[in-house]
């Protein structure tokens, strides 16, 4: 193996420590290691030789009389790890600087422009870079619907190989010409880090301090402030580099570069370079803010406990304190320690009875007590705020929890007063549905169904088209039904029916007639408008019109041509690069969510990407918009998209191994994970469905899969399969 491929090795361990958000302390550490690394494989490489280059070596000489394609550079041999089979590759040796405009003519085929595409992505992903960037260059000038997806990864694959200004030319072609790549983020902020990588510290602060400006919302912000920083160190403007780490150690506590940050604040107070700094209690209030809200509590009681136990604890400012208590009693609340929850809650509420947060910290007693089991505690602590804080945010929600302890208890008619207390006090509050529901139902149980019909009536008139209405409509039947009134239960059966919700009570109400021997005038969904219907697009023009792939030209040779991002995905989706075409979706979707073909046409695209968490959200998010506002067929298609026929490969093979309904195995899913791979529950249920580490461990045994670990419940093949098995098991159990 010869020095350059060394080389090659050691700049690709670099770039893996560097863009995968390494903790890099500075330069000097960074080529501290880079040497390191060095040093060690020229070592291994001295005493013996590669059995890579073994294998390379026999490849090549068994390929030697083999058709060479006419694109391929002399001396090439085939990869079979790297490319098609039927697709010679460049050896390692190979170079393949910039593609010649007279080669333009040779790739003017938009088939060959899509394999090159993907043999070059698809090397780029194994790590063979110089394979890459060969593919790439072929179609840099021609395949330009797919323009900044080229430039992007050949910038990539030659930043890897060193090739500084050749990565510099594309990453600034990529930034100019395509401000709204996908690949924008990323190909301003390595834009920088190529100066970083080079020593130019002064283009690489400019950079840096432009991605800072130009992508404010970034999630590589921590990263680029911290590069920032270093950078300014570099260049001996120390306060400003300080400036920016402290920024970053307020403001992400939670991310790496944070501790690093800190480290690089006290080095330089260690060198009388900066003053010494002290966070103040508000930056450790801040710190453990942020904390608190991304559900790190241990990290967030550590920042509010400095707070507490400081030696100037009396001259803290009320509102801080107060809410410094309340935060550490949410913490312990959150973490289920509610004793000490409740004290530090009632420390609060008892130093500042008068502070903004003496009703939460009431309302959140009252949980806690209900916790501890002191029911009559909590319902004192419920009362203090609805009496005390009638305008809080929290009363109906304490009414709402006092009417659960009390029916609970059985106490009915108490129950009964506090839920319609928030019906009469609060009607628009977020507890109103739920308390309409309690009473009507409290009605219905104890056999008033005259109130009961009116409690409902109230509800299907005051939440008209949200489902509870329908849920509400079908509970009002079946009071008239109670009281005799059969015509009138009828005719809103009727209605439920016709209304095409396709719900649960879609069916009761089905069921209901029959039992009442009336004829139900229901039509099913229309099946043509389901997804895989091959003649879909004729079904569905409006929808199908725009995003089906018609292209037969990438419009080669003009560079002037723009393409949407749904040109993209198109593209994409027609070469199964899935997550890029889901990226594009993403970016495109804000165009298409003004009227409802075009949400039907993101979800649609969605679920092509085989992304049906996102194919759902958006349709979920339209729910009320789109069932009132669709017709056949396009209606039936809605209700589709709602309830996707999601890994159907999976669930078809394993619900026919198991014999069991795909359409059970598929209702699992969508309820229990909506059809997220990496869903978990409070109960330590993982992946599709939601199965339970230690039955995992179980259904694995029964099963026979090998070396089990929890992590292989978030495989999707894995998880359709060990549940349809278990649920097999248990309807087998329970005779059904």
């Amino acid at each position: 193996m010869s020095v350059k491929i060394i080389l090659k090795k050691i700049i690709l361990i670099f770039s893996i420590l560097f863009f995968l958000g390494t903790s890099l302390i500075g330069c000097d550490k960074v080529r501290q290691l880079f040497i390191e690394r060095f040093d060690k494989l020229k070592e291994e490489q001295l005493s013996s030789e590669s059995s890579k280059d073994i294998i390379l070596n026999e490849t090549a000489e068994s390929n030697a009389s083999s058709q060479i394609d006419k694109d391929s550079p002399p001396g090439e041999t085939v990869n079979s790890t790297s490319a098609v089979s039927s697709e010679p590759a460049p050896d390692s040796e190979a170079t393949a600087e910039t593609s010649k405009r007279e080669d333009i003519n040779e790739i003017l085929d938009l088939e060959l422009q899509r394999k090159y595409f993907t043999l070059g992505v698809e090397s780029f992903e194994e790590k063979n870079y110089v394979i890459a960037e060969f593919y790439l260059n072929k179609i840099k000038y021609s395949y330009n619907i797919l323009a900044d997806h080229v430039l992007y990864y050949l910038a990539k694959s030659q930043l890897v190989q060193e090739k500084y200004e050749l990565t510099e030319e594309n990453y600034l072609k990529l930034k100019i010409n395509y401000p709204e790549s996908i690949f924008a983020e990323k190909a301003n902020l390595e834009y920088a880090d190529l100066f970083f990588i080079r020593q130019d510290y002064l283009t690489s602060e400019i950079n840096y301090e432009n991605f800072i400006k130009n992508f404010p919302q970034s999630e590589l912000l921590p990263y680029s402030l911290y590069q920032l920083a270093v950078c300014m160190e570099k260049n001996s403007k120390f306060i400003s580099a300080f400036e920016n780490y402290k920024r970053i150690w307020l403001e992400y506590p939670e991310n790496e570069f944070a501790s690093n940050a800190y480290s690089s604040i006290e080095r330089l107070a260690g060198d009388k370079i900066i003053d010494t700094f002290i966070p103040t209690n508000d930056n450790l209030y801040s710190r453990g803010e942020k904390f608190y809200n991304l559900y790190r509590y241990e990290s967030a009681i550590a920042e509010f406990t400095k707070i507490l136990d400081s030696d100037s604890t009396s001259n803290l400012p009320a509102e801080l304190h107060a809410k410094t208590l309340f935060k550490t009693g949410m913490c312990y609340l959150n973490l289920r320690d509610y004793s000490k929850s409740r004290d530090f809650l009632l420390s609060c509420y008892g130093k500042f009875p008068l502070s903004s947060y003496a009703d939460d910290s009431l309302y959140f007693l009252g949980r806690a007590e209900t916790s501890l089991g002191r029911e009559d505690s909590a319902i004192d602590y419920y009362d203090k705020v609805v009496k005390n804080f009638p305008a809080s945010n929290y009363s109906d929600d304490a009414l709402y929890r006092t009417g659960r302890i009390y029916f609970l208890r059985d106490e009915i008619d108490k129950a009964k007063a506090y839920y319609q207390q928030i019906i009469n006090q609060y009607p628009d509050g977020d507890k109103a549905q739920d308390a309409y529901w309690e009473v009507g139902w409290i009605e219905y149980r104890i056999g008033d169904y005259s109130a009961a019909k009116n409690t409902f009536s109230d509800m299907v008139s005051r939440f008209k088209g949200s489902q509870i209405s329908t849920a509400a409509h079908f509970w009002k039947a079946k009071s008239y039904k109670k009281l005799g009134e059969t015509q009138e239960a009828v005719n809103i059966y009727k209605e439920i029916i016709a209304g095409k919700s396709y719900s649960y009570y879609t069916f009761a109400s089905i069921k209901e007639l029959e039992e009442m021997q009336v004829s139900p005038d229901f039509t099913s969904v229309n099946r043509e408008a389901m997804p895989y219907n091959p003649e879909i697009s004729e079904v569905l023009p409006e929808v199908y019109k725009d995003i089906e792939n018609n292209y037969t030209d990438s419009g080669s040779g003009n560079e002037d041509l723009k393409f949407s991002h749904i040109d993209k995905v198109k593209e994409l989706l027609l070469l199964e690069f899935y997550l890029s075409a889901d990226r594009e979706i993403e970016a495109a979707s804000k165009e298409f969510e003004e009227d409802n073909m075009g949400i039907l046409q993101i979800s649609t695209l969605y679920l092509w990407a085989k992304d049906y968490v996102n194919s759902q959200k958006i349709i979920a998010k339209y729910y009320s918009k789109l069932n009132s506002g669709l017709n056949s067929p396009y209606r039936d298609y809605f209700y589709y998209l709602l309830y996707p026929y999601g890994y159907k490969e999976y669930v078809d093979r394993y619900s026919s191994e198991f014999d069991i309904d795909p359409l059970f195995v598929l209702a699992v899913i969508r309820e229990e994970s909506r059809f997220n791979p990496e869903a978990g529950s409070y109960a330590g249920a993982l992946g599709l469905m939601q199965i339970i580490p230690g039955t995992g461990k179980s259904i694995a045994n029964d099963l026979e899969i090998k070396n089990y670990t929890n992590d292989i419940l978030y495989d999707p093949e894995t998880s359709i399969k060990m549940g349809t098995y278990y649920l097999k098991r248990q309807m087998d159990n329970f005779s059904q």
